[in-house]
């Protein structure tokens, strides 16, 4: 395994605090990027996208995904944007954008208004495809699950792509238990997937898993998949008890064995309320993630170091030796770095690429770090 930088320094513009910074490749060479404009805690901007002809060349103007504007929600104090997008290159060469709806009040968040007594209107995983044939925009769709009715998302999501132009799908949902989350009230969250098959521009629910549940303050959320050699599939989740959890499935639908991520030694892996993402390189798969180095923590979810290391799916263990750091932490002008939810994108069989921000606030203003990494083997 292989780690090279990329120049992502000309991402958009150094103006505008870029996040979730997030890429796949296109069929015809050219790269798709999304990202969006952070404002506060969990306060985002509308989603916007870019291109390039390739990794480090130069990247066009961003311009806003139409069908995740920004809108008001009459008669309430909310207004309702798209959060924690990702995209994905479908079988046809189109994008596929996921992402999940998020509600403001005058403050940001809303969920982090505690001023404010109404409850915000339940959470959807949506979604909007992108042609690069014709470079229009799908409408707003809405990625249906069966039966469920409260609070669902697929949120800096990894999917995995089907045959007969399928694709699934892991969600996180309200599984109607409560739990105060450091003063905040919060639902717990069960995780799960689900298979839908690509009609034009919709996404046509076919089935859903059973749950994945873990009776620890929120549960098991921000779940990401991937198909692995033997064409089983394996779902790693973040968690809130200082471990992360892997699931495998032979189908995509029924999970089993979730268990915690260990060393090849059978020792624990400290972590933090944060998610992991897969690559794939030929016939091996890693993980990268984050964990509790001795020195880091100070960050904030031990969210830097960034580290990569091969995977032991069915053992659920890291190989500990083959461990690399990804991105290190950053430092400008004496201010450490806050960092963001990052990205993995396979570019072709045996290369990846993995994206993440470093956010500084300095004097009031905030500014992003765009730091990229090609990961080949």
């Amino acid at each position: 395994m292989q780690l090279k930088s990329l120049d992502f320094q000309n991402f958009g513009t150094s103006q505008i605090a870029w996040f979730h910074p997030s890429t796949t490749l296109l069929h015809d060479g050219r790269v798709f990027a999304s990202m969006q404009e952070i404002n506060g805690s969990d306060h985002y901007g509308a989603p916007m996208f870019t291109l390039s002809n390739g990794l480090e060349e130069g990247w066009s103007a961003p311009s806003e995904i139409p069908a995740f504007k920004r809108r008001t929600l009459e008669g309430t104090p909310f207004t309702e944007g798209v959060a924690d997008v990702r995209p994905f290159t479908l079988q046809d060469g189109r994008v596929a954008v996921f992402g999940c709806t998020s509600h403001y009040t005058a403050k940001g968040n809303a969920f982090w208004d505690k001023e404010q007594t109404e409850k915000p209107p339940s959470g959807k995983a949506v979604y909007s495809i992108w042609s690069p044939d014709t470079g229009t925009w799908s409408g707003y769709g809405i990625l249906e699950l069966n039966s469920v009715t409260r609070s669902y998302r697929t949120a800096c999501t990894q999917a995995v792509l089907l045959d007969n132009n399928r694709i699934l799908l892991p969600f996180y949902l309200d599984s109607g238990k409560i739990c105060d989350f450091h003063g905040y009230t919060s639902p717990c969250f069960a995780s799960m997937t689900a298979i839908y098959r690509i009609e034009a521009s919709q996404l046509i629910w076919e089935a859903q898993s059973d749950l994945l549940e873990l009776p620890v303050l929120r549960g098991c959320v921000e779940p990401s998949a991937i198909r692995l050699a033997d064409s089983t599939f394996a779902m790693t989740m973040r968690a809130e008890d200082g471990n992360m959890y892997r699931a495998v499935s032979v189908d995509g639908l029924t999970w089993r064995d979730m268990r915690p991520w260990r060393w090849d030694d059978g020792s624990p892996i400290e972590t933090a309320s944060t998610q992991q993402h897969w690559i794939r390189l030929g016939n091996k798969a890693y993980l990268v993630y984050t964990r509790n180095n001795g020195s880091n923590a100070t960050i904030a979810r031990f969210r830097a170091p960034l580290y990569i290391a091969e995977a032991d799916v069915e053992n659920a263990s890291l190989l500990r030796a083959s461990e690399r750091v990804v991105f290190p932490r950053q430092n400008h002008n004496g201010i450490e770095a806050r960092y963001g939810n990052f990205h993995c994108a396979p570019f072709g069989e045996n290369a990846a690429v993995v994206t993440d921000s470093a956010l500084f606030a300095e004097k009031g203003n905030m500014r992003t770090t765009v730091m990229a990494s090609l990961v080949t083997c």
